[in-house]
């Protein structure tokens, strides 16, 4: 992809390599300036790493933060209307599941956006997934700010889950009679 400015060559755009959660490779543009989020944790992260004003598409269920709701909506979480988004000409679509993922990786008319699927699996890999976010956004230090408050919360928690004490739980298994306690 390249840029044109008047009176200059073509320059070519800096590409970010990253893996999302559904194992694509994929290489993002570092300067996106149009993102859709299809979920309220994906929104809110685009507002914490200082990204906010680049979101034009969100769902009706992203309401946080409040300037969130001046964002055009694309329909729910389960069903997001691929017609709005492509009319929005985002450059990425975060998808918070692999069904969205599938649903819009498949419509034949997405042909300029990438879709990514960054919510991570594994706990460790959040951090990554907002740095991602923050290189493709050119918001690099807030969101490595972010990713590290996370990690560091994470370690913590990790800590205070070790140095706790066992819990006994009491489990009943019911349904015919007789019924039986398990301890």
């Amino acid at each position: 992809m390249h840029r044109f400015t008047a009176g200059t060559r073509p320059q070519k755009l800096k590409r970010v390599k990253s893996t999302d959660e559904a194992g694509r490779r994929l290489q993002l543009a570092t300067n996106i300036d149009r993102i859709v989020s299809t979920a309220p944790n994906l929104t809110e992260i685009v507002y914490a790493v200082g990204a906010g004003d680049r979101l034009v598409g969100r769902t009706k269920y992203c309401d946080y933060p409040p300037e969130a709701k001046n964002v055009a909506e694309i329909g729910d979480t389960m069903t997001p209307s691929i017609e709005r988004i492509i009319a929005l000409k985002p450059q990425i679509v975060l998808v918070s599941t692999a069904s969205q993922l599938e649903s819009f990786t498949n419509s034949s008319t997405n042909r300029k956006s990438q879709s990514m699927l960054p919510t991570p699996t594994v706990w460790k890999r959040f951090s990554e997934s907002i740095a991602t976010l923050g290189d493709c956004s050119a918001t690099r230090e807030q969101a490595a700010t972010l990713g590290g408050r996370f990690a560091a919360a994470h370690r913590h928690r990790r800590t205070k889950l070790h140095e706790s004490k066992p819990v006994s739980v009491f489990y009943q298994l019911s349904g015919r009679a007789p019924l039986h306690d398990r301890a």
